[in-house]
C-alpha cells in the first residue's frame, strides 16, 4: 500500500514543482521548500523498486531450486505406493494361507487335485484324510496326511518342515518308451536358494505302480549351502531294514559319507546285521566296508559304481570260521573263508 501511494503521488508532486517554477517570484521560496521533499520521495521510490526487483529474482531462483526436487517427491510417492502394494499382497497371502477357508479356496485352483476332509491352514499345520493328484494316466495318492511347517523360518532363508506324515504314498506312472542306454547317469550341481530343515518325516509305505517298494521310512535331515546332513534315515522292505546317518554334498562328483546298520534276512534262527560305512563319490565309485555279525561273523569290503551303466561292483568277504547251517556237523565248517565276487548286471556277478 505504501509503495502504491508513493508511485501514484510522485507524478503529482513533480507537476506541482513545475507549476511552482513558473509562478512569480513570491512562490520561489515555496518551490525551494518542496524540492527536498520531492527528491526524498523519488529516492524512496527507487529504493523500494530495487528491493522489489531483488525479491522477485530471489523468488525465481528459489522456485528453480525446488524444481529438481519434484522427481524425488514423485519417487517418494512411488515408494509409498510400492509399500502399499506389498502390504496388500502380504495381507492377501495371510488371508489365503492363514485361514482354513482361504486354504480350501486356494486348493480348489490346483488342477487335478482332490482333497478330502481338509483341516487346518496351508500357512502352518494341516491334515487331510485323502489327497489325490491326477493328470492323464499319472496319479499320486496320499492317505492320512499331516503336514506342518514354520513360515517364520523364511526370514532366515530356510524352509522348515517340522512334520510330514502319511500312512501310504501310492505312485502310478505309465511306463515310458524304452530308451537305449547312453552311458552313466549324470547329476547336476544343486544349489538351493533356501536351506531346508526336515524335522520328522514318516511314510508308512510307498507303492510304485501297485508294488510295495518300502515301508517304515523315517527321515530327519537339513540341507544347507555346504550340503545335506542326514541325521537319521530309516527304511524297511520285507525283512530288510536300514538305519543310516551321514553327509552328502550335491556338487561336483557328489561326495558321500554315511554309516549305519543294515539288518538282513537270516537263513538261520539268529539275526544278521552289518555295521556299514560307505564313502566315496556318488558319480564315480563308492567304497563299502562292513562288519558282519550273526549268521556270518566276518568282514566285507567292496566297490560299487551306483550310477554307471549295468551297475558294476566287486566284493570281498572274509571270515575266520563259517558254518552255513547250525544243523551241519562241525567237520563241514569253513575256516579262513575268503569269497570274492565281481561283475555287472549285463554279464552277471561271479564268485
Amino acid at each position: 500500500m505504501v509503495l502504491l501511494f508513493l508511485v501514484e503521488t510522485l507524478p503529482l508532486l513533480l507537476e506541482l514543482e513545475a507549476l511552482l517554477a513558473l509562478e512569480p517570484i513570491q512562490h520561489l521560496q515555496l518551490a525551494a521548500a518542496l524540492r527536498p521533499l520531492v527528491q526524498f520521495l523519488q529516492a524512496a521510490v527507487d529504493t523500494v523498486v530495487d528491493t522489489v526487483v531483488t525479491l522477485e529474482i530471489a523468488v525465481v531462483l528459489e522456485v528453480e531450486e525446488l524444481i529438481p526436487q519434484v522427481p524425488e517427491d514423485l519417487a517418494l510417492v512411488d515408494k509409498d505406493l510400492l509399500v502399499a502394494l506389498v502390504a496388500v499382497v502380504v495381507l492377501t497371502l495371510a488371508t489365503v494361507l492363514g485361514t482354513a477357508t482361504g486354504s480350501r479356496w486356494a486348493l480348489g485352483f490346483v488342477p487335478g487335485l482332490t482333497v478330502e476332509n481338509f483341516q487346518g491352514r496351508l500357512g502352518g499345520q494341516w491334515s487331510a484324510d485323502h489327497l489325490v493328484w491326477q493328470q492323464d494316466t499319472s496319479r499320486v495318492e496320499l492317505s492320512k496326511v499331516i503336514f506342518a511347517w514354520s513360515p517364520l523360518c523364511l526370514t532366515r532363508m530356510t524352509l522348515c518342515i517340522e512334520q510330514l506324515k502319511t500312512d501310504q504314498v501310492s505312485l502310478q506312472f505309465p511306463p515310458g518308451p524304452e530308451e537305449q542306454s547312453s552311458g552313466p547317469v549324470t547329476l547336476p550341481d544343486l544349489k538351493l536358494p533356501l536351506a531346508i530343515e526336515l524335522g520328522d518325516v514318516q511314510v508308512g509305505s510307498l507303492l510304485f505302480n501297485g508294488s510295495e517298494e518300502l515301508k517304515g521310512l523315517q527321515l530327519a535331515a537339513h540341507w544347507t549351502a555346504q550340503g545335506m546332513q542326514i541325521e537319521s534315515i530309516k527304511l524297511q522292505r520285507d525283512d530288510l531294514s536300514l538305519n543310516l546317518s551321514g553327509t552328502l554334498t550335491p556338487t561336483g562328483n557328489w561326495p558321500l559319507n554315511i554309516a549305519g546298520d543294515l539288518t538282513l534276512p537270516s537263513p538261520g534262527t539268529g539275526p544278521w546285521t552289518l555295521a556299514l560305512k560307505i564313502d566315496g563319490d556318488l558319480l564315480k565309485t563308492l567304497n563299502l566296508h562292513a562288519d558282519s555279525r550273526g549268521y556270518l561273523d566276518g568282514q566285507l569290503s567292496g566297490e560299487l559304481q551306483p550310477l554307471a551303466e549295468n551297475l558294476p561292483a566287486k566284493v570281498r568277504i572274509t571270515a575266520e570260521a563259517f558254518k552255513p547251517s547250525a544243523d551241519l556237523p562241525d567237520t563241514l565248517q569253513l575256516n579262513q573263508l575268503v569269497l570274492t565276487g565281481e561283475g555287472d548286471l549285463k554279464n552277471g556277478y561271479q564268485l
